[in-house]
């Protein structure tokens, strides 16, 4: 599903793995401990929203039989490279066909993105399903969402990150009436001695952490709520399951 770079395109999306890998990395660490428990041997994992390929990597190095979806273009070709073991594919999550796995994750808010405008309570009521068929009995579910939680300020946010390679600008505001959030970002990277500007609007649906808790039961998944990943606490309002279904 070819689609043009205009979310995560190539600045932006070299930036994000180079410098916003930390939850992928330390995801890894999780799954692959809830994967060894469930599983004694290499299993098929797929992992929706896979962004640049770090959580596969890591997942691929360690034997899994890996499969990475994200909706951008530039991700995916970044992903490639820097996880030569896993497969890459360019779909959004919601429309893909799930193969049958006996793991499926979805890292740093990919549910909540609304790139191809996709993303509510009822499309994920759909895709909970999909996942759960998709598994066999003790199959395992990982994944993040970005909840309303994230709403401790009521004014815009402005924040400046920057090094001797690139210059981001953030301007963060959230509509607490639709429960959205919308992240403009301003990119200036470094070219010679002259900087190339990108600009990309981002937005995200904010979900509350008990209708995805509630969806789960629907499903008929069992989970525990989870702050962290490996040894990183994860920020207010980010909030992660490891879900499985029955036996």
């Amino acid at each position: 599903m070819p689609t043009p770079d205009i979310y995560y395109a190539p600045d932006l999306a070299q930036v994000h793995h180079e410098a916003f890998g930390n939850i992928a990395k330390a995801a890894a660490q999780t799954i692959l401990k809830e994967t060894s428990l469930a599983y004694p041997s290499p299993v098929s994992i797929l992992d929706l929203g896979c962004g640049s390929g770090i959580t596969a990597a890591h997942l691929s190095q360690a034997g899994h039989h890996v499969t990475g979806i994200d909706y951008s273009a530039a991700m995916i070709r970044i992903a490639r490279q820097h996880a030569p073991l896993a497969h890459f594919q360019q779909a959004s999550l919601f429309d893909y066909e799930f193969p049958p796995v006996q793991v499926i994750t979805a890292i740093s808010e990919a549910f909540n993105y609304l790139f191809d405008e996709q993303s509510s309570l009822n499309m994920l009521h759909s895709l909970f399903q999909r996942i759960h068929a998709a598994l066999p009995p003790g199959g395992l579910f990982i994944f993040d969402v970005l909840t309303t939680d994230v709403i401790d300020y009521q004014k815009p946010r402005k924040a400046i990150l920057e090094n001797e390679k690139w210059s981001m600008f953030f301007h963060i505001q959230v509509d607490c009436n639709t429960d959205q959030l919308t992240r403009e970002i301003t990119l200036f990277t470094k070219e010679g001695d002259r900087y190339r500007r990108s600009y990309e609007t981002h937005r995200q649906q904010l979900y509350r952490s008990p209708d995805i808790q509630n969806l789960l039961h629907k499903v008929g998944f069992s989970f525990t709520p989870m702050s962290r990943y490996g040894n990183q606490d994860l920020r207010q309002g980010l909030q992660a399951f490891s879900c499985k279904k029955a036996i």
